[in-house]
């Protein structure tokens, strides 16, 4: 794992190789469960809309909050909660200024997934820092689903396993993914697992 950080053009960390290869088999286990049952991974209505109520995104998600209260019961929250609030890797992270005291008390996170047309129009979180992981299964079958910030026409063409870190603030943005019905179908579309992190304030 290789983290990279950056204070221009807005504070961000990178983060290459985020999950080992056992923990990668792990993630997919689960993220394979909710594929095969269409009642658990759906649509969200809690994510981003338009002045008019319209969402912002097309593609499929679940919080996981909203069906493990025991963390310990799902591959994705335990292994996150062990990696990513480790003192120094994001939390309290000494070289950069929005993470050097940055220790939140309370996360959610988001599966989503995105298959032929998906993607998330520009908007922001209501979180004070978001960690964004993209995955997918090798070989990669599906084009584009890049990450952009498009306030500072910044694009990272989405590597499998890497991760960004920035604040929630910031508006972000999923470009459209092209892919075969086929593939999609076999869950070979783009994966991503987002944490909303908010601030300690005591």
């Amino acid at each position: 794992m290789l983290v990279t950080s950056n204070t221009s053009p807005f504070p961000y960390l990178y983060i290459e190789n985020l999950y080992t290869d056992k923990e990668l088999e792990l993630i997919f286990n689960e993220l394979d469960y909710f594929q095969s049952n269409e009642n658990v991974f759906l649509s969200d209505s809690l994510e981003a809309t338009d002045t008019q109520g319209n969402s912002l995104a097309i593609k499929k998600s679940l919080f996981l909050d909203h069906i493990f209260r025991n963390r310990d019961y799902s591959n994705i929250l335990k292994i996150n909660s062990k990696k990513i609030f480790k003192p120094g890797f994001i939390c309290r992270r000494p070289d950069n200024y929005f993470f050097k005291n940055f220790a939140p008390t309370k996360d959610y996170t988001l599966i989503s997934y995105y298959e032929n047309g998906g993607k998330y129009n520009s908007h922001c979180d209501e979180s004070v820092a978001t960690l964004c992981v993209w995955l997918w299964k090798e070989p990669k079958k599906f084009q584009m689903g890049n990450f952009y910030f498009p306030e500072f026409d910044l694009k990272f063409e989405v590597q499998n396993n890497h991760a960004i870190v920035f604040p929630g603030s910031i508006l972000h943005a999923v470009d459209e993914v092209t892919m075969s019905f086929d593939n999609a179908e076999a869950g070979y579309g783009r994966y991503s697992i987002c944490n909303f992190m908010n601030f300690n304030l005591s």
